[in-house]
């Protein structure tokens, strides 16, 4: 008998009513956000897990287009709905296992073709990664795999269904894996789920997936930039996903700490010295100055007959390539080797140690046709990117010695060139106004971005890999979008060409210098200068942070180098001005030409490359 009875062909309205009123409460029953009371405390509680991951209003705005709708919400969906909708709608929120919460009602519009194209583009995202984020994040392919093969079976569209499964189960073979997708295949209709327990099992409770918080954002981020409504869905149907750094939270909306009692070890009278004795130190640490001055090492290239024009460090601090006039990228290696030579028990009799790194150590690499400008190398260490006048990029591998693609996209020549953080695209910038970003897997650029009305000179992505900055000669630097290729930000204050950029390692705030000699501190929310550094009397061309942002240092033509205190320069006040040398932990002369890049080693050591001074 059918749920609702017609009499002269019109439903009975009261009759309506009283069945809708009981499905609603069944859907009630098994929904798993609760009613407005139950909203307003998941709502404090939401907000203070995302207070919990320490986010800026930058990233509260990343995320502003992912909206999950409430049951009440879904709720009223269904009463405005036709008698055959209404039934449509009813029969696939309540086939299905499990909570019920939807991100969007509009998905269940959605063609099934949308199931591949989503599941691919998923696909490719994670593949583009880098291995930190891979391990990660790999795990989520295969419960969205079934989730999505269920989903069309429940549409129905079986057809869809097997060309999913049979385009996609090749991916999961692993022999857990094994007894799910033979019995995945057999299912050709919804009700057929409770026939096999693993399925069932996997449709009736919510996957549980631990993220770090690096890598949460991350993911939020790429998912609220393209249409993922599907996937969405499916996050927010079938899995937890959970933050390692969030801390639990109760019915109050109260952070829990929880505290494990660890069994208490009787030191000795040796050991009480020492805590007593660190403990001093430690004290007299936090009553000096905020940042201690680092130690600064730099590299002298001699000999350089042919003209260096560029150099930058490998994350490591173990390799430092360098771009010549002669169209040569060398690559030096850096490890400072140890020799111990123990000849009794009273202790070290000969100590070596090699600090200079010889011609045994260097490789040169020869593809281009003319001046390499810039030089850069990928997160992983692996591959190095070179930028030329011959209007090309050249990805090096660096074990093998090989060019392995030569990327041209540009009219002119190529001036900087910048790997992205987090994955294998990568970004340059031309003498033809235009940045471009490239990946790795192909040899035409991604995306163009023109704005800029001259020369483009440098270029560096944000820390969340997202966005990408550029700095032109004609004074400005604008803060581009990869997705839509928009440019989300102008930044006008300088007086002349900027040669270098940089950012925060929290990406709240960018760096820029050039040729007037003066580096301007942005706020990237506001647009507004921050704060205007002024110490250096010829351009600066390089900048860098700290590792753990305490220290801002800068180097140019007049051979200094200016160390800067963060919690100074990057503090909101009124002073807009930063002359004096309060806000400074040291200027440091080099006897060189000019100091062509600084880099930051993970123990705060900050590395240098530079020409000999001419004599």
């Amino acid at each position: 008998m059918n749920e609702f009875s017609t009499v002269g062909g019109k439903t009975s309205k009261s009759q309506k009513s009283d069945s809708l009123n009981q499905l609603l409460t069944n859907y009630g029953d098994q929904r798993s956000i609760g009613l407005q009371s139950e909203q307003q405390k998941t709502s404090e509680s939401s907000f203070n897990n995302l207070m919990s991951l320490n986010l800026s209003p930058w990233d509260y705005n990343l995320d502003s287009n992912i909206e999950i709708k409430s049951s009440l919400d879904v709720e009223q969906i269904g009463l405005d709905l036709p008698i055959n909708q209404y039934l449509e709608w009813y029969k696939m929120h309540h086939s299905c296992v499990g909570d019920k919460n939807a991100v969007s009602f509009a998905s269940m519009k959605i063609e099934s073709d949308a199931y591949e194209e989503q599941y691919l583009s998923l696909k490719l995202f994670l593949a583009g990664c880098n291995s930190h984020y891979k391990r990660e994040l790999a795990c989520i392919m295969f419960p969205m795999f079934v989730h999505f093969y269920l989903d069309l079976i429940h549409k129905p569209d079986l057809v869809a269904a097997q060309s999913f499964y049979n385009k996609f189960n090749t991916e999961h073979d692993e022999s857990l894996k094994k007894d799910v997708l033979r019995n995945l295949i057999k299912i050709t209709s919804a009700t057929q789920i409770q026939l096999y327990s693993n399925i069932h099992s996997f449709r009736k409770h919510k996957f549980i997936l631990k993220l770090s918080t690096q890598v949460y954002m991350y993911l939020i981020e790429h998912l609220r930039h393209g249409n993922y409504t599907l996937v969405l869905q499916t996050f927010n149907t079938h899995f937890i996903l959970k933050s390692s750094t969030s801390l639990p939270i109760n019915t109050n909306g109260h952070n829990i700490n929880n505290k494990i009692e660890q069994p208490r070890k009787t030191l000795t009278a040796d050991k009480k010295e020492e805590l007593v004795t660190l403990e001093k130190t430690i004290k007299d640490m936090n009553n000096t100055a905020h940042v201690l001055k680092p130690s600064i090492c730099i590299f002298s290239f001699v000999n350089a007959y042919e003209g260096l024009t560029c150099a930058s460090f490998s994350s490591d601090s173990c390799m430092l390539a360098a771009g010549s006039q002669d169209a040569s990228v060398s690559i030096w290696k850096l490890s400072i080797k140890n020799e111990l030579d123990l000849k009794s028990l009273e202790g070290i009799q000969e100590k070596s140690l090699e600090q200079h790194p010889t011609s045994k150590d260097c490789s040169t690499l020869r593809s281009h046709t003319a001046h390499v400008y810039a030089t850069n190398f990928f997160y992983n260490n692996n591959y190095l990117l070179s930028a030329s006048q011959d209007k090309s990029v050249i990805l090096w591998d660096v074990h093998s010695k090989k060019g392995l693609v030569q990327y041209k996209g540009h009219s002119r020549s190529v001036w900087d060139v910048c790997s992205s953080p987090q994955s294998s695209f990568f970004a340059s910038c031309s003498l033809d106004r235009t940045v471009k970003l490239w990946n790795t897997e192909y040899a035409y650029p991604m995306r163009a971005f023109a704005g800029h009305y001259e020369s483009v000179n440098c270029v560096t992505f944000h820390p969340n890999g997202n966005y990408v900055a550029s700095g032109s000669t004609d004074k400005t630097v604008r803060l581009w979008d990869l997705q839509s290729g928009q440019f989300v930000r102008l930044f006008v204050g300088h007086t002349a060409s900027i040669n270098s950029l940089a950012f925060t390692h929290d990406g709240q705030y960018m760096v820029s210098a050039g040729d007037d000699n003066t580096i301007l501190i942005w706020d990237l929310t506001t647009s507004k200068i921050l704060k205007k550094l002024y110490g250096h009397t010829k351009p600066v061309n390089s900048l860098c942070f700290s590792a753990d942002n305490s220290m801002l240092a800068s180097a140019g033509l007049d051979t200094f180098i200016n160390i800067w205190e963060c919690d100074s320069i990057l503090k909101k006040d009124d002073t807009l001005l930063v002359k004096n040398s309060t806000n400074q932990i040291g200027s440091y002369p080099t006897n060189s030409n000019s100091i062509l890049t600084l880099n930051f080693s993970v123990g705060n050591l900050l590395l240098g490359a530079s020409t000999p001074e001419v004599r």
